[in-house]
């Protein structure tokens, strides 16, 4: 429950993702007017949108394995074309 109508917020509203609709932030009292567009900034970058983290690709297990036989099976094909 939101408590008290006198504080300033900023909404982020990001109709495109899949999980959440908005997010409402509170300012602080002491923030004066002139830093309001660094608030906005500082918003974004803590909802992660302005850098969205990429997952990297790794390999596990049957990954290594398969790399390795395809490696090996190419180089297998590689000596039998040139001999």
């Amino acid at each position: 429950m939101i408590k008290g109508v006198n504080h300033r917020v900023i909404e982020v509203s990001r109709p495109e993702s899949a999980y959440f609709e908005r997010a409402v932030l509170f300012l602080r009292p002491e923030l004066s007017e002139s830093s309001l567009q660094t608030a906005e900034l500082a918003a974004e970058h803590f909802l992660g949108e302005s850098m969205p983290k990429r997952r990297r690709f790794r390999l596990q297990g049957w990954g290594w394995f398969m790399l390795g036989c395809a490696v090996s099976g190419g180089a297998a094909a590689a000596l039998c074309l040139l001999s």
